[in-house]
């Protein structure tokens, strides 16, 4: 009787260490892969903007949630309706008869994800005249005479804090950027060190299909002394403000209408400070594709609101392409 109690005991010591063990074991596992699990998610903990922007235009142009990615915007302007192909186009906010080569505008900047909602952005780009109508030797390379200008020019870099936020039911983004001055014409002719820009975005649904917002911009120049131009009238641009009010209507995911309104675009010039001259109004319209989250598309075309015509009609494209 003793043997069997002692031995009841001794089973049930050895099952409470075993439960103890196990219990410690399982606690310090936890703990282990708490650990690893905060280190490995320590730099993905940012809050998921796409909860706050839900339009396709606004993200896309946002770039990428990756901490550090590649974020690409081009234009492509070409020529009019009746000859969409052409390499020139008609200058449809100038003087009608007046016409000026197509081009393709790239846009690269690296950015960096700072927090939820801000990120800073560092980038750059080309302008290349008449692409798709001459080799590319032809195209980057220098002609000779009077014509020996680039068909390709480098961009200045620039710097710009970004900010995407919701206020009440209206999406938001704000842009504080920094552009430097680094092309002989700008530097040497201009004589400019560089401008400052600031663009406030808002979006909001009016239904579920309907949308309607606003971009706010305005640019300062920034110059460091006379220009070849001081005694020329307006050629110096000191403030540029705008107002461009947009329309979006979704068929679905996917696809969409869109439309820009920039009639209420301004310039002041440093001659004649305190007087804003209105530029010749203008609107595009296109159909918005959003390709994937980070792909987004708007074919368009775009005309002068007081002067709708074919062969003053431009044709062109728009993409933001982000990477990684």
């Amino acid at each position: 009787m003793k043997t069997t109690i002692i031995a009841i005991l001794a089973l049930g010591l050895m099952a409470q260490a075993q439960t103890s063990t196990t219990t410690t074991t399982t606690q310090t596992t936890n703990e282990s892969s708490a650990k690893i699990e905060n280190l490995q998610k320590k730099d993905e903990t940012m809050k998921d903007t796409d909860e706050d922007i839900t339009n396709a235009r606004m993200r896309a142009s946002l770039g990428s949630k990756s901490k550090w990615s590649v974020r690409t915007a081009m234009a492509y302007q070409g020529g009019s309706i009746e000859k969409p192909a052409d390499e020139l186009r008609p200058n449809y906010r100038g003087a009608v008869a007046t016409q000026t080569k197509t081009y393709l505008n790239a846009d690269v900047a690296v950015k960096r994800r700072l927090g939820d909602k801000d990120s800073l952005n560092f980038g750059t780009g080309i302008l290349v005249y008449t692409p798709f109508h001459r080799t590319t030797q032809e195209a980057t390379n220098s002609g000779s005479g009077k014509s020996n200008k680039r068909n390709a020019n480098v961009s200045s870099p620039y710097l710009e804090y970004n900010l995407a936020y919701k206020v009440g039911n209206l999406q938001a983004s704000s842009a504080a950027t920094y552009i430097h001055s680094t092309t002989d014409y700008d530097v040497n002719d201009v004589r400019t060190t560089g401008a400052v820009d600031f663009t406030q975005t808002m979006i909001g649904e009016v239904t579920p299909k309907l949308s309607l917002g606003a971009a706010l911009t305005i640019a300062k120049t920034l110059y460091k002394g006379k220009s070849k131009f001081d005694g020329e009238g307006n050629r110096k641009v000191n403030l540029d403000p705008g107002l461009f009010p947009f329309l979006e209507y979704a068929f679905n995911d996917k696809y969409s209408f869109r439309t820009v309104f920039g009639y209420f675009q301004f310039q002041e010039f440093e001659n004649d400070l305190g007087k804003f001259r209105q530029l010749t109004p203008y609107q595009s319209a296109g159909i918005g594709i959003s390709v994937t989250r980070d792909i987004y598309l708007y074919p368009n075309v775009q005309f002068a609101a007081k002067n709708i015509r074919s062969d003053v009609t431009n044709v062109g494209l728009s993409a933001n392409i982000n990477v990684f």
